[in-house]
């Protein structure tokens, strides 16, 4: 169930965070302000599934599945500090930014990580103009470590911001600068 739970924790940070990066969007073009434009990228996570048994046999266990998504798979963001050095810089900005957003708006309760899945550029989408990103399987760290094996805790978060640079869209969204030790 740390699964679910925490496929439900990240869609919760998603959605906050893709509201106010668009909000921002719109108020820069607004302005015709001379600031540097915010990436026009999207990104979701995939419906996540728990299946069991139809009757009362507890030897069946339960599990977790999700649909399957086609595409090259990237890890922008992983769960012990790791950030992608070779992907699209503004991608992978994206996604630190979202680390760093879920972070601060937890008040440093938690951080969505593990950011992995495949883009849907532009040209595949007919009515996008930007690109997007299905993600799969991310990974809550918390203080108290609640959401399974993988939930790294402060060890987890402090990894990420020895190595996360704030960028343009950190700065955009009035993201506190953190320095671990």
């Amino acid at each position: 169930l740390c699964y679910i739970k925490g496929s439900a924790v990240a869609k919760f940070y998603q959605e906050r965070f893709c509201r106010r990066l668009s909000r921002l969007r719109w108020r820069r073009c607004r302005r015709n302000c001379s600031q540097p434009a915010l990436p026009s990228m999207h990104f979701s996570f995939i419906d996540s599934y728990l299946y069991g048994p139809t009757d009362d046999d507890d030897g069946i266990p339960w599990f977790v599945g999700e649909d399957w998504i086609g595409g090259e798979f990237v890890k922008w963001v992983g769960n012990k500090g790791y950030i992608n050095q070779s992907a699209d810089a503004s991608t992978t900005q994206l996604f630190e930014a979202f680390a760093h957003f879920s972070f601060q708006e937890s008040g440093g309760s938690i951080m969505v990580t593990d950011l992995q899945g495949v883009s849907k550029h532009a040209e595949d989408i007919p009515t996008s103009k930007a690109s997007s990103f299905l993600l799969t399987d991310p990974q809550i760290l918390s203080l108290d470590k609640q959401f399974g094996r993988g939930d790294l805790g402060v060890f987890g978060m402090t990894h990420f911001f020895q190595k996360h640079t704030c960028n343009p869209i950190c700065q955009a969204l009035l993201l506190h600068s953190v320095t671990s030790g």
